[in-house]
């Protein structure tokens, strides 16, 4: 089943910069995961390799999860992510609207 994601689904929060944020996770995440179709990344890989805070990476996830783009396992202390087959077109229209409204 192919779910249709309207922009307004996508949309992130761009005043406090999660967009930037959501967008680089789904594609690392989908780079780590083409290595290995299987593989999942821990929240504190992204925080480390990207740059951003736990808050953000954790924001960040639930927000990718709850658009299909990601599955993952939010535990209190041990996050673990990985992305679907729907993250690849979530992250199109993620960089398309970011394109369009300059974030």
């Amino acid at each position: 089943m192919k779910l249709a994601l309207s922009s307004d689904m996508i949309a992130v929060h761009v005043d406090n910069g999660q967009n930037r944020g959501c967008r680089a996770i789904l594609a690392y995440l989908g780079a780590a995961c083409e290595d290995d179709a299987r593989g999942e990344v821990s929240a504190l890989e992204l925080e480390n390799v990207l740059g951003l805070s736990p808050e953000t990476v954790r924001g960040c996830l639930e927000h990718l999860v709850s658009l299909g783009a990601v599955q993952a396992d939010l535990f209190p202390l041990n996050v673990w992510a990985s992305v679907t087959a729907e993250g690849p077109e979530v992250l199109a229209r993620m960089t398309a609207q970011a394109r369009t409204t300059g974030a």
